[in-house]
């Protein structure tokens, strides 16, 4: 079976794990991993982020490297134990393909224990159980939203987005020692942007499908989804100039939005549907590095 995500801009090819024909599922001990090649960059980009960002702010190390080591196998591990989550609560699993899912879950389940452990009582960061608490509830409505064939909504996506860029605060939190209002800005920052990525490749899957059925010079772009991205933007723009304003967040990482402002005036324009679905993973990826460095940047 073939699963195509058109959340995070990447196409993704996989076998399904119940098929007993698929290769995968005749090892029972290969790994299973996301293959959403875009989630693991809104998982690790905001990572660095915090951690430099939460560096420059503070230089005195609160943690030493090896701290940021676990927090990464911790954060990988979360992100990795939905997968085999995914597939035992799929209906109609076969058992092989359930203990596989099992035993996989059970592997990350203790990876994360162990480096969650760690972090809290090697260096007491007990700050990272209030960041964890949220973290929890956007897969957990993913499951759910699968019962109603909602997976793939706007809203259940930005869920997703805004628990994987959680790790933003989290590595900030892992240098300073500190969740201040700093910490929270850099989620808002990044969960606009990396939210911002799945409306653009929304408008590129919806121009796509509809160039198929529509006539010549009719529009690509479907009125919900222009207004979605429209209000979506906007409600970012006024949430980052309040916090500007109340000195949470300086002015400066307004620059680093600037080729996302493009980006998406052009797609608005001229919907990229003439861009083959791996050049847009492509730039995308590339348009995350370069947002992440502006970022750093722009924090200094």
């Amino acid at each position: 079976m073939l699963k195509i995500s058109t959340g995070t801009g990447m196409k993704q090819t996989e076998i399904d794990p119940e098929n007993k024909n698929s290769s995968k599922s005749k090892n029972n001990f290969a790994p299973l991993i996301p293959d959403d090649h875009g989630a693991y960059v809104m998982l690790l980009f905001p990572l660095v982020v915090g951690a430099v960002v939460g560096s420059i702010a503070d230089p005195t190390p609160k943690s030493p490297i090896l701290a940021f080591i676990f927090l990464t196998l911790a954060l990988l591990a979360a992100f990795f134990a939905h997968e085999p989550l995914e597939i035992i609560t799929k209906p109609n699993i076969n058992a092989r393909a359930k203990r596989r899912a099992a035993l996989w879950l059970a592997i990350y389940g203790i990876i994360l224990l162990v480096c969650g452990s760690a972090l809290i009582l090697t260096w007491q960061l007990w700050g990272i159980l209030w960041l964890a608490l949220p973290a929890v509830i956007p897969p957990a409505i993913e499951l759910i939203s699968r019962r109603w064939r909602k997976q793939r909504s706007l809203g259940v996506r930005l869920a997703g987005i805004g628990a994987l860029v959680l790790s933003a605060p989290a590595g900030y939190y892992v240098a300073t020692g500190k969740l201040d209002r700093l910490a929270l800005g850099l989620w808002v920052i990044n969960f606009i942007y990396y939210g911002s990525t799945l409306f653009y490749v929304r408008i590129w899957f919806e121009a796509k499908r509809l160039s198929k059925i529509t006539k010549y010079g009719q529009t690509l772009i479907p009125a919900w989804l222009l207004q979605s991205t429209i209000l979506y933007h906007s409600a970012g723009l006024l949430l980052f100039l309040g916090l500007a304003s109340w000195r949470i967040l300086p002015w400066t990482p307004l620059l680093a939005f600037a080729p996302l402002a493009a980006k998406l005036g052009m797609a608005i324009r001229r919907p990229p549907l003439y861009i083959p679905i791996k050049q847009v993973g492509l730039f995308e990826l590339s348009q995350s590095l370069a947002f992440t460095f502006l970022l750093i940047f722009s924090m200094r």
